[in-house]
């Protein structure tokens, strides 16, 4: 059963399934898939087929600095990976 603030539709499972698939293939099949009329034969849709809730997505990973790179510039001269540590390399 289909129920709204103002109306209620009474249809089986089977004139719902039919009723979807109707709005799928008239939304799917139109070139305008922002047209108004296809908006409100979406939210008409949502209104018997809402939408699962979605989980939020998880917060965006933080940028890496320069500093964060395994090898980092030594004044011009050559990269030395930091996990052996800060080697001082002399001429």
């Amino acid at each position: 059963m289909i129920q709204h603030s103002d109306m209620t539709l009474d249809l089986t499972d089977e004139e719902t399934a039919a009723l979807l698939r109707e709005l799928d293939g008239l939304i799917d099949a139109d070139r305008y898939f922002l047209s108004p009329r296809i908006r409100i034969l979406k939210a008409i849709r949502a209104k018997i087929r809402p939408e699962p809730v979605r989980e939020p997505l998880p917060p965006p990973l933080r940028q890496r600095s320069r500093d964060d790179e395994p090898f980092a510039e030594l004044s011009g001269r050559q990269a030395v990976p930091r996990l052996l540590g800060e080697i001082s390399l002399a001429h």
